[in-house]
């Protein structure tokens, strides 16, 4: 609707009565408009018979249907325009006119018809002629325009037409009847003028009404000019018009005209409403009845008399209209009843109903419907969320109206997990969510169906401090770092002992230093996620293996390439060399390392899944980072690492039978291989509860940092006083030097005797001296090669 709809600013100035309107008795005019939007507006004629069939239908409206009735004064040339979307209906809209003369409006009508309906009231109206004279009074020149005067003047009945307006022709009438008079005059029936004057006027037959000749009416007279008559002493205001011959051929009497309703077609919107409409009829008897009503109360009754006409006849004819109103239907929860949800944010939702349209004198019944749902259900308590009732009305409804409760399940109850405890497990307490007041085991909002399940207890996802097995795993590592600790001291005390210091010192503290990321790595395996445990896990796990298995592996590698490479065997691999062989393993691991923290640092992040031990979820604490490529990367290089080094370690196994390191790396890198692998399988492919696993990952970091130690380092430490090879290859040099001047002084011997008796010596005497110095030489070279491969080892 248009923001000025039914106000003078509109632009059409027809007077508009909304419900509870005020009108100032001394003048007429309108107090207070009254609300008429959202209300049923129909069109009000003014005459009689209109104000008896509008009351009837506004009281059945109000009353029985249970809408507000509005007024539009207006007659109903333009009835179907205000019931269009356009001209009038866009500034004074109705949806109803209940009598509508069409004949001589039938033109203005059609223009905007499609938008309304029109059907029969019920009963008739007609136009009539009452005692010939040659002057006729008329009311209005549009009330059957041309109809009247064609007819006299087809039939040769010279005449003179006077309009004086309805109350005008009335009074006239009135007065020349009590004057003894008499007059000839145009009006319609029904009307209560006629039934006011009972048996006083006499109805002019004109020939009968053929609806031939009748359709021929062109509702026009005079258009050949008129002729003025005298004024025969009546008042200037009335009008006389006398014509010539008429071109309008018609020249029967008025047809009997069935009178109209019209209707807007935004009624049949509303089922009961439309029904009602098209039901909606008048008999001639019922509209005859109420006038003779309307005229008794006139003269006694105190309220208006067309109203008090119409109430009694919706009183007296119950079985009349009762037919044109569908039965009131079934109270229904979901049509006639609305509610309001309470408590949105509280734990509890409070369900209150009202009627959709209460009875306005008792809200506790229903105005609109009958029957069914007798009664509003009472408040509703549950505990099902906001969003839930909204998107589950029709389920929740039925347990309402059916007064029986749902069958309990898991949506009844909920359930709380407590903190993880000392014992490293959690307290899973259920209860329901609407627990009765009297018993807290008992649901007050279902009934039957599952029982509320046993209290349970759980694993915790993380090992607390605070646990005897991360106090127990503490103790443990405490012991290994001290162990550690005295094994750094004694490498770095005895450095310089030739079996330290053979075995190149540096690495085996590096590889020391190892061990104690190893054990960090236990004690950064308890405690709830934290970033910086997060972080710290990667790193002490990874740098740890890395820099154990990087000194094996450099250490290996030195001994395989003395022993098994001919080109290297006389060439000096020094520490350094090694450690840089070390260095570079490490320093790409490190860079993986430092990318990963950098690019995709590992958060703490809370998992929801279905626990194995109760039926629901459970949250679990664990460190994660968005892809997995950097964790799949860095096992990747220690993967190549570790299979380049065991496959080294088992080439040199047996590399000397005077030096028994290699068989220690070999066992070493064996251990740290079987140990990462199961450690692997524990960590991603295990279920196990969070303690089982702790305490396994730790034990098993721990044992094999111990094993690994104790077989690199107490072979060396027991033979700190032992007899060096370097020694030994000495008095082998010396031996084997002494043997050849006493082979030579007996030669010697032997030759001068014999050069004595034969005289010729030298050349086996240079012969002997000369196979002497290749045999030192030779001894001495062996010699020299075994020292510098001992040195260099």
């Amino acid at each position: 609707m248009t923001p000025n709809v039914y106000t003078a600013t509109c632009g059409f100035q027809e007077t508009v009565y909304g419900m509870g309107a005020t009108v100032d008795a001394s003048t007429g005019s309108i107090v207070n408009q009254g609300t008429v939007q959202g209300t049923f507006v129909a069109e009000w004629g003014g005459w009689p018979t209109h104000e008896v069939t509008s009351y009837v239908n506004a009281i059945l409206l109000q009353e029985v249907l249970g809408y507000d009735v509005s007024f539009v004064y207006s007659s109903g040339t333009y009835s179907t325009e205000r019931m269009s979307t356009m001209g009038r209906g866009l500034c004074t809209p109705t949806h109803l006119n209940p009598e509508v003369w069409t004949t001589s409006q039938m033109t203005t009508l059609k223009q905007h018809a499609n938008e309304s309906t029109m059907s029969n009231i019920g009963y008739w109206g007609r136009s009539s002629l009452g005692k010939p004279c040659m002057l006729v009074l008329n009311m209005r020149w549009a009330y059957d325009p041309g109809y009247l005067q064609a007819i006299m003047s087809n039939n040769n009945v010279p005449a003179y037409f006077c309009f004086a307006g309805d109350s005008g022709l009335q009074a006239y009438v009135v007065e020349t009847m009590q004057n003894q008079g008499a007059i000839t005059f145009y009006h319609y029936e029904p009307d209560m003028f006629h039934i006011d004057n009972a048996g006083k006027f006499a109805r002019i037959l004109w020939p009968l009404p053929d609806p031939a000749i009748v359709v021929t009416a062109t509702g026009t007279f005079g258009e050949l000019g008129y002729v003025r008559p005298p004024l025969y002493g009546f008042v200037i205001s009335m009008i006389y018009r006398y014509g010539k011959n008429t071109t309008n051929p018609v020249s029967v009497d008025y047809p009997q005209e069935n009178l109209m309703k019209i209707y807007s077609n935004i009624l049949r919107n509303d089922d009961f409403l439309s029904h009602y409409v098209n039901k909606l009829v008048l008999t001639q008897l019922d509209v005859t009845t109420m006038m003779a009503d309307m005229a008794k109360f006139q003269a006694s009754s105190t309220e208006p008399a067309n109203f008090a006409a119409a109430c009694q006849w919706v009183r007296s004819n119950y079985d009349t209209w009762t037919s044109w109103v569908d039965n009131l239907p079934l109270c229904d929860i979901r049509h006639h009843v609305t509610y309001t949800i309470n408590g949105c944010n509280d734990t509890i939702r409070h369900v209150s109903f009202q009627w959709t349209r209460p009875d306005p004198t008792n809200v506790s019944l229903p105005f609109v419907c009958d029957g069914g749902l007798i009664e509003l259900p009472l408040e509703f308590h549950t505990s099902r969320s906001c969003d839930w009732l909204n998107g589950h009305e029709i389920e929740w409804t039925g347990w309402v109206t059916s007064y029986r409760q749902p069958a309990c399940d898991g949506s009844f109850y909920s359930y709380t997990i407590s903190a993880c405890s000392s014992a490293s497990t959690r307290q899973v307490t259920f209860a329901w969510l609407l627990p009765d007041a009297f018993n807290l085991g008992i649901s007050s909002e279902c009934s039957g169906g599952a029982p509320l399940p046993s209290n349970a207890v759980i694993d915790c996802d993380f090992v607390p401090f605070s646990s005897s097995a991360y106090v127990g795993i503490a103790v443990f590592t405490a012991v290994v770092l001290a162990v550690l600790a005295i094994l750094t001291a004694l490498v770095l005390w005895f450095r310089e002992r030739p079996i330290i210091k053979r075995s190149q010192w540096p690495l085996l503290v590096l590889m020391l230093v190892g061990g104690f990321f190893l054990c960090a790595t236990a004690l950064l395996g308890g405690g709830a996620p934290t970033p910086w445990l997060c972080a710290g896990r990667p790193i002490a796990a990874s740098l740890g293996y890395t820099m154990v298995f990087g000194s094996l592996l450099a250490k290996s590698l030195r001994v395989y390439l003395v022993f098994h490479q001919k080109a290297m065997k006389r060439v000096v691999i020094t520490v350094w060399r090694a450690l840089q062989w070390f260095l570079v393993v490490l320093g790409i691991d490190s860079c993986i390392l430092a990318a990963w923290m950098v690019v995709d640092f590992p958060h703490p992040v809370t998992v929801t899944g279905p626990s194995t031990d109760f039926h629901g979820d459970v949250d679990t604490q664990q460190c994660s980072s968005s892809q997995f490529i950097f964790p799949a990367l860095s096992m990747f290089w220690k993967g190549l690492v570790t299979c380049g080094g065991v496959y080294v370690a088992f080439q040199i196994r047996q590399a000397d039978s005077d030096f028994q390191e290699s068989a220690w790396m070999f066992a070493s890198s064996c251990i740290v291989v079987v140990g990462g692998g199961v450690l692997l399988i524990v960590t991603y492919a295990a279920t196990m509860p969070a303690t089982s696993v702790f305490l396994f990952q730790a034990v098993l970091i721990l044992l094999c940092t111990v094993a690994v130690m104790t077989l690199m380092l107490v072979p060396k430490l027991l033979k700190l006083h032992a007899v060096t090879p370097i020694e030994v290859f000495a008095s082998r040099k010396s031996t084997a030097s002494s043997s050849v001047r006493l082979m030579s002084s007996k030669k010697q011997l032997k030759l001068n005797s014999q050069r004595q008796s034969s005289g010729s010596l030298q050349a086996p005497t240079s012969a002997v001296r000369v196979q002497s110095s290749g045999a030192s030489q030779d001894l001495g070279r062996d010699a020299t090669s075994v020292a510098s491969v001992a040195s260099s080892l």
